[in-house]
């Protein structure tokens, strides 16, 4: 035998051999678990599937687990996450990730067996297994072991907060408060310290410090920080770097730009494949963007009679007639927009219905419309940006428009007093009760001023 062939034999030996331990591997390692996937939506199924099946290193194995979590599939992820932490035992971020799945199956006294394995790392980790751990055990009323773990953990805001619950359960409201009165300036934006502030002194019959937490409570839209944050974001972008969700998240960047028409063989796809409304809201906006608003009203009237209606398709509709100049059909859509939908979410289609009733010369219904639209915009500012004196002047010229608005008297009461206005507060309710006498709210405060008003 020639060299030439020697050499030919030997690298078909080795992969053979390679072959045939790899084929070995694959029969005696543990194969992935596999749901029933036909709950979720095809795209995210086939992903999974795809994966599943290549799924072999510990990384693969806390992948496919967290990606399991996300879709709502508790008993193959914790699988999985178990397969992970055996794979890497020394691990500590594998080993939290697996009794946080056990958690998520209520089996609480497992999960505070790998979190103590976790709290064993010398890193923040450490602090957010201890946490869990005291969370848990309160579950079981162990409540002495549970303020051990907080204590320990104490360098985390969300494990000082427990244990200022835990202080004014027992009646310890002095060690509660001051716990609760360092969070308040450390976390000025965070709405449970205040929160909690309040109870403690309504607890003691403090009215006045109760008062005070109060209205900070009310302010504040933030929270504090919280180990189940964590877990929280990375579960969610699981869920949104695969199937229909990432596909769309990458369609939706492109909308502000103009350039949805590049999607619209995906978009196509997917509206005959995984049919939802936020497929067919895309896919009319890359017509509209082609300057083919009938295709777009066609895909949205369709839309409407699959969905259901709601204030959004609506809307959609509106803009869409719009475009085709049907200003009478456009007005129509945007009635019954406002109909369906709470004023902030369609303050567009008030304004919409504003200039055209200016433009048909009904200014009475007109100005109605444009002071609704203006209260939209100070509830979104109130209640999504927690921006309360631009809140405050939006509700000033919406009733300055229609002074019969009582919502919007109502709201600019509760803006003036929580940034101290407490006379222009007082006026704004009392105009609130005079066009609406039963308003429940605006009475309570304007009758319990030992709650909601402080003392000068």
């Amino acid at each position: 035998m020639k060299r030439r062939d020697w050499l030919l034999a030997f690298v078909i030996t080795v992969e053979l051999v390679a072959g045939g331990y790899w084929v070995l591997r694959r029969w005696t390692l543990p194969s992935p678990p596999l749901p029933d996937l036909t709950t979720i939506e095809p795209y995210a199924a086939e992903e999974i599937v795809a994966f599943q099946r290549r799924c072999g290193s510990a990384e693969d194995w806390r992948r496919l687990g967290e990606m399991y979590m996300a879709f709502g599939f508790f008993t193959e992820s914790e699988a999985c996450h178990r397969r992970a932490a055996e794979l890497s035992p020394d691990n500590a971020e594998l080993i939290f990730q697996w009794a946080f799945s056990l958690e998520r199956l209520g089996w609480l006294e497992s999960a505070n067996e790998q979190y103590e394995r976790a709290a064993q790392s010398q890193t923040a980790l450490a602090d957010e297994a201890l946490y869990f751990i005291g969370r848990n055990l309160l579950r079981f009323e162990k409540v002495n072991e549970a303020r051990t773990a907080f204590t320990q953990a104490q360098r985390l805001p969300a494990a000082r907060h427990e244990l200022a619950r835990l202080e004014a359960r027992e009646g310890k409201f002095a060690e509660a408060e001051k716990i609760v009165r360092d969070m308040v300036r450390s976390y000025w934006g965070a709405v449970q310290p205040p929160f909690l502030g309040y109870r403690i002194m309504r607890a003691q019959n403090q009215l006045k410090m109760a008062l005070a937490f109060s209205d900070r409570a009310a302010s504040n839209r933030g929270r504090l920080p919280n180990p189940f944050d964590r877990p929280w974001l990375r579960l969610k972008s699981a869920h949104d770097a695969i199937g229909l969700s990432a596909q769309l998240h990458r369609i939706e960047k492109d909308l502000s730009d103009g350039k949805l028409s590049r999607w619209e063989p995906e978009l196509n796809t997917a509206f005959r494949k995984n049919w939802t409304p936020s497929v067919a809201d895309l896919l009319a906006e890359t017509h509209l963007q082609k300057r083919d608003p009938e295709q777009a009203l066609q895909i949205l009237k369709d839309a409407q009679e699959r969905a259901g209606p709601s204030a959004h398709l609506a809307q959609r509709l509106g803009e869409t007639y719009e475009e085709l100049g049907d200003m009478r059909n456009a007005v129509e859509c945007f009635r019954r927009a406002v109909r369906l939908g709470w004023v902030a979410e369609t303050k567009d289609a008030h304004y919409k219905i504003h200039l055209h009733l200016e433009k048909s010369g009904a200014n009475i219904e007109a100005k109605k419309h444009l002071a609704h639209a203006l209260f939209g915009v100070g509830l979104e500012l109130f209640w999504r940006k927690a921006v309360v004196m631009e809140a405050a002047v939006a509700f000033e010229r919406a009733v300055k428009i229609d002074p019969a608005l009582a919502d919007a008297w109502y709201f600019l009461g509760e803006a003036r007093r929580l940034v101290n206005e407490h006379d222009a507060a007082r006026t704004a309710f009392e105009r609130c009760l005079t066009l609406r006498p039963h308003f429940g709210m605006a009475k309570v405060k304007l009758n319990d001023p030992r709650q909601f008003f402080k003392e000068k």
